[in-house]
């Protein structure tokens, strides 16, 4: 049995370092404070720019571990964000129904959960966000086909937009976007 929490932070810890040179380093050298604070950053960048539904696709969460009481606040809200991503992945490829989905969405569900429990702020409705997310997929696809069909403006969401040549104006904002 492996902990998911510390493959996470072992994957993490290893892409940090990867993308901080020396160089990096000996800027923060006696700035303990200052490296933390780059580290965070460093961090933030890695988890926005994680594929995240293969990371989770080669776990094994069936036969994983995960003692949540054991986690600081802030390692669980880390912990959260990557399931989180995982999830919106697999709805963006249509794999909601995928088992390792599924099981990866009740791991979340619980994390959800102990966050809830450790701060009365964090969703306080209990609002479902995976089934919020997968409601908006229609609305996120003819988006993302805007370019294309001309439905909907890139900018602001209005369906008020015109041909102009080699691109559509808006006539909610009137911004112009290329076509595609």
């Amino acid at each position: 049995m492996t902990d998911i929490w510390l493959q996470l932070h072992e994957y993490l810890h290893h892409e940090i370092l990867a993308r901080i040179s020396p160089k990096m380093h000996m800027k923060y050298a006696g700035n303990n404070l200052g490296f933390s604070a780059f580290w965070a950053d460093v961090q933030i960048k890695v988890i926005e720019q994680t594929a995240w539904k293969p990371y989770w696709q080669q776990m094994d969460l069936e036969n994983s571990t995960l003692d949540l009481a054991l986690l600081r606040d802030y390692d669980v809200t880390v912990l959260l964000n990557c399931m989180g991503d995982g999830l919106g992945e697999f709805i963006d490829s249509n794999q909601e129904n995928d088992l390792v989905c599924i099981k990866l969405r009740e791991l979340y569900n619980t994390t959800c959960a102990e966050l809830r429990k450790r701060d009365s702020t964090f969703n306080p409705a209990g609002k479902d966000r995976f089934e919020e997310y997968l409601a908006e997929r229609g609305d996120r696809e003819e988006i993302d086909n805007a370019r294309v069909t001309g439905s909907r403006c890139i900018h602001c969401g209005s369906s008020d937009v015109h041909s102009k040549g080699k691109e559509w104006q808006c006539g909610s904002c009137g911004k112009r976007f290329r076509k595609h």
